[in-house]
C-alpha cells in the first residue's frame, strides 16, 4: 500500500496515456487506415492496438487496488470510472470478426481481467456490456473466431457469477445476474437444441453430420466455461 500511494500520481498519468491511445486506436480503426506502405504500417498498427490493451491489462492489479481505495473513500471514484470505462469502451467494439484476431484476443483478455480481477459492481451498467450480453443471448458471439469466442464467454460468465468487490451480498444483484447467465447459456446451446429436437433426429444420419460442428463447439465452450469456474 505504501508503494501504491507513493507511485499513485505517476501510475495515473501512465494509465491516462494508455487509455487515450486505446480510445484513439479503436475510434479511428487504425488497422483499417490506408497508407502508402500498407503491409508495413498495418502490421505496426495492429501491434500497437493489441499491445496497448495488454499494457492496460498489466495494470489490472493496480486498478483493483485503486478500486478498493475509492470504496474506502481514499481516492477519486471519477478517475477510476474513467479508466474502466475507457478500457471497456475501447476493447468491446473491436471484439469482432471484421477486426484482426490479434486485436480481438487482446481486447478479450483485458475485458476478462476487468470482470475477474477488478469486478466493479457497476459493470452491468455500461452500454457496451449490455450490448455484449444481448449478442450472447442471440448467439451472435458464436460466429467469432473460436479463441476469441471462448475468452469472451469466460469474461461474461465471470462477470455474472463472481462476487463484486467490497459489496455486501444483498447488493450483489444475484437475481439479475442469474437471469443474464441463463440467457448466455441458452444462447450457447440454442443451435444444439434445435438440432436434437428436430423430428427424426435419432435416425437421420445426414442431420447428425450437419450437427457435428455445432455440437463440438457447444460442448467445447461449456467445457471451457466450467473449467474457468472450477479455477475460481
Amino acid at each position: 500500500e505504501d508503494h501504491f500511494v507513493e507511485r499513485l500520481h505517476e501510475a495515473q498519468q501512465l494509465m491516462n496515456q494508455f487509455c487515450v491511445i486505446a480510445r484513439y486506436s479503436t475510434e479511428t480503426q487504425l488497422f483499417n487506415i490506408e497508407t502508402p506502405m500498407p503491409d508495413t504500417l498495418e502490421h505496426d498498427f495492429i501491434e500497437l492496438h493489441a499491445q496497448v490493451f495488454g499494457t492496460i491489462q498489466a495494470y489490472q492489479h493496480w486498478l483493483s487496488e485503486f478500486h478498493l481505495a475509492t470504496l474506502r473513500g481514499l481516492q477519486n471514484q471519477d478517475i477510476l470510472s474513467y479508466f474502466i470505462s475507457s478500457a471497456i469502451e475501447s476493447a468491446v467494439p473491436v471484439i469482432s470478426r471484421t477486426v484482426p484476431e490479434k486485436i480481438s484476443l487482446s481486447a478479450c483478455r483485458l475485458f476478462l481481467s476487468i470482470s475477474s480481477t477488478i469486478k466493479p459492481h457497476y459493470i452491468l451498467q455500461y452500454p457496451h456490456v449490455q450490448e455484449l450480453l444481448l449478442k450472447a443471448t442471440n448467439g451472435e458471439l458464436l460466429h467469432l473466431p473460436l479463441r476469441v469466442s471462448v475468452m469472451l464467454y469466460q469474461a461474461l460468465v465471470s462477470m455474472l457469477i463472481l462476487p463484486w468487490s467490497s459489496v455486501n451480498d444483498d447488493s450483489q444483484s444475484w437475481d439479475v445476474r442469474y437471469s443474464e447467465l441463463c440467457k448466455v447459456v441458452n444462447g450457447i446451446t440454442n443451435s444444439y437444441h434445435q438440432y436434437v429436437n428436430t423430428s427424426g433426429w435419432s435416425e437421420d444420419t445426414t442431420l447428425h453430420e450437419q450437427a457435428k460442428p455445432v455440437i463440438k463447439q457447444t460442448f467445447y465452450l461449456l467445457q471451457q466455461i466450467i473449467a474457468l469456474v472450477d479455477n475460481e
